[in-house]
């Protein structure tokens, strides 16, 4: 038999009041709903990590009723809001907003859907612009992105004192007196070894 959970939520603790209102929202609108089925939180909406919030989706199983009163008490964040609805209706959890008359089915909750959809990917789409905006610019000035090239008479050096054959320090201390790392080293180490190697081949 399917259970009926509510879950409310306040941003900071002290504000009782609020609580209280979400509450009274709940039981008087929701029929068969328990107190011991009601979760609470007082946290702000966009830290994902709820406790009360994480105890009630560990409990709820297919063909489960939530309530909640209203979307924002769910997340303050539309990506996130997003990523808990398709969860819950992947789940098989049956989810009513009271404020905005929420469901999943109804037209009403499709068109929040999208638009909620619409909205994330526009995010996304306007970060992955300035991101790239801020690539050309960066080009634009010259400047190398990604790395920066190891100097190449370090790595010579490096290799000379490690080829000496009265070379007393260990490979750590050469790369710390040459100033290159380890993986840098023996990359170039290795590129010289197979030179030679397919050299002596021939």
């Amino acid at each position: 038999m399917c259970a009926v959970y509510a879950y409310a939520r306040i941003s900071t603790k002290g504000t009782h009041q609020k609580l209280d209102r979400q509450l009274y929202e709940l039981k008087s609108r929701v029929k068969g709903l328990r107190d011991e089925n009601i979760f609470t939180d007082e946290i702000s909406g966009l830290t994902k990590s709820r406790e009360s919030l994480d105890k009630l989706k560990a409990k709820l199983q297919k063909g489960d009723i939530l309530y909640v009163e209203s979307l924002s008490r769910l997340s303050r964040s539309a990506k996130d809001l997003l990523e808990q609805l398709e969860q819950f209706n992947k789940l098989g959890i049956e989810f009513h907003s009271l404020k905005e008359d929420f469901t999943y089915n109804s037209a009403w909750g499709k068109l929040i859907l999208g638009v909620m959809a619409a909205i994330v990917q526009f995010e996304r789409d306007l970060i992955a612009e300035r991101v790239k905006e801020g690539i050309d610019a960066t080009r634009a000035k010259g400047t190398r992105l990604g790395r920066k090239p190891a100097d190449k008479e370090k790595i010579r050096q490096a290799i000379e004192m490690y080829n000496n054959p009265a070379r007393t320090s260990s490979v750590a201390n050469i790369l710390k007196t040459v100033g290159i790392s380890k993986s840098t080293f023996y990359r170039e180490l290795n590129k010289i070894k197979d030179k030679e190697r397919i050299e002596n081949e021939v």
